[in-house]
């Protein structure tokens, strides 16, 4: 497992943007109503609406959610009750997870995903991290396949069954992670962020970070740093 995490927010909209993962995420509203979703590798920003009830759940590595579902593309940018991919054996566990504390709720998430989790291909398992960490550089999956004795086709379609997405998208998706930190450092200008971040121009960069997160590098940087300076030049 990725991560584990929870939540019990208030009522609200949020914007959730894509981070490479797949989810199964347990929900119980204040109403006493339970559910138990896949939510898939995401290509754009959703937003999500909450009503102030509790979410436990499980992030899974990158590689790792075909390894769980099979073909991980049938789950992009969707959510999915959890009886559709496992059956009856989803109703107990809701039922068992309503009556646990966070941390046992997160154990025996883990224990059911554990249970009915494949073998990881390796070859996956590699490119996502080197296309995570930024190495090779979005240019070079070709070169990272042939490093894998594949080729970009044959990297392209594991990618889609184990990973849910190609190769250049959960690249993007990276490089807009690694960049979105810059932009909390007000001092830096949004051109000297895109050019640090590999982008082509300016324009490139703000494409990517409205395709990805729904707003502008100017807006995302406001809302998430309320004291952001000033920036030369706009958007």
């Amino acid at each position: 497992m990725r991560a584990a995490w929870a939540s019990r927010a208030g009522t609200g909209r949020t914007i959730v943007r894509p981070d490479g993962c797949t989810d199964l995420i347990f929900h119980q509203t204040p109403g006493g109503q339970l559910s138990l979703r896949v939510v898939g590798v995401m290509t754009a920003p959703h937003p999500v609406h909450s009503d102030g009830g509790r979410r436990v759940a499980l992030r899974l590595h990158p590689h790792a959610a075909g390894a769980l579902l099979g073909d991980a593309a049938l789950y992009r940018d969707d959510a999915v009750p959890a009886e559709a991919v496992w059956g009856a054996p989803t109703h107990a566990l809701k039922e068992h997870l309503a009556d646990l504390p966070t941390g046992a709720a997160q154990d025996a998430l883990q224990a059911f995903v554990q249970a009915r989790l494949r073998p990881v291909d390796p070859r996956v398992a590699y490119a996502a991290g080197r296309l995570e960490a930024g190495t090779p550089r979005i240019e070079g999956i070709e070169a990272l396949a042939a490093e894998l004795r594949l080729s970009a086709r044959q990297l392209t379609r594991l990618f889609g069954v184990h990973v849910g997405v190609s190769p250049r998208t959960f690249a993007r998706t990276f490089r807009l992670e690694r960049t979105l930190p810059l932009l909390r450092d007000p001092s830096v200008p949004l051109a000297s962020v895109a050019l640090l971040a590999g982008y082509a121009d300016q324009a490139h960069f703000t494409r990517e970070c409205v395709a990805l997160t729904g707003d502008t590098p100017r807006a995302w940087r406001v809302r998430n740093l309320q004291d952001a300076a000033p920036d030369t030049p706009s958007d």
